[in-house]
């Protein structure tokens, strides 16, 4: 190992921490920092060496932090000629022991304040708006009207944005549900995730060719929740699961 200053070239401060004289850390004289790299491209560019491994860049916290510790990447910038946090990525809840993954932003007025917006638990789950997500995707907000899941399209031609539902089954078999949009609530009782409507899409015949498809409405009547009318087809039932024209 070595220690070199360049300073006749463009390089600056060379680092070298092997046999072979290969640079380890740089800093150039342009005040970039490389690590694994002889001429680092940015402010602090570190490259891994080549073939499959698993070495990265690393934040920790302390062996003794407790429950507490939340190793952090924080973001900061200038606003109003202060500097201030305007973002972070860390792990670990403030009293938990979990592997999470959350990411925070300041709000308007108090960048230094900052607000968990999105957090990846250690089920897979991801929350926009909770830090408990109980399903892939949970979005929560208490204003008015939201939260709202917005498509947007802005392509010049007829098309539109998609929403699919892809059942893809190795044991796919006709009157399968293909997919659903549930509408629940709570009831006087305070009762989480009562229903009261839903609309379910079924495949009514799955037979290479000749495929049929089935749209059914169900609301709640007096508690429990019954289907009010049926598509099949082209058909449209109400009252009953199989019409057999038109309506």
């Amino acid at each position: 190992a070595a220690f070199k200053v360049d300073q006749a070239g463009s390089v600056g401060d060379i680092f070298t921490a092997s046999s072979s004289g290969a640079a380890k850390f740089v800093i150039t004289n342009a005040g970039n920092v490389g690590i694994g790299v002889a001429l680092p491209s940015d402010i602090l560019d570190v490259r891994m060496a080549s073939g499959n491994n698993t070495s990265g860049l690393t934040i920790s916290s302390p062996n003794n932090s407790g429950n507490g510790s939340q190793p952090a990447l924080y973001i900061k910038r200038y606003t109003g000629g202060v500097l201030s946090t305007t973002a972070k990525i860390y792990s670990g809840l403030t009293g938990t022991t979990t592997s999470e993954l959350v990411f925070a932003t300041g709000t308007s007025g108090t960048p230094n304040t900052m607000v968990d917006r999105m957090i990846i638990d250690n089920a897979g789950n991801v929350g926009i708006g909770t830090t408990g997500p109980s399903q892939k995707l949970h979005i929560v907000d208490s204003g008015a009207d939201t939260p709202v899941l917005q498509i947007e399209n802005t392509n010049a031609d007829a098309s539109s944005g998609v929403l699919r539902f892809y059942k893809n089954s190795a044991s796919q078999a006709s009157n399968d549900a293909l997919g659903s949009i549930i509408f629940d609530g709570k009831d006087s009782a305070g009762t989480a995730l009562t229903r009261f409507a839903d609309m379910y899409i079924y495949s009514t015949d799955i037979t290479d060719g000749s495929e049929d498809g089935a749209i059914a409405f169900r609301t709640a009547t007096a508690g429990t929740v019954g289907e009010v009318m049926r598509i099949v087809s082209g058909n449209v039932g109400i009252g009953t699961t199989g019409p057999a024209g038109n309506l």
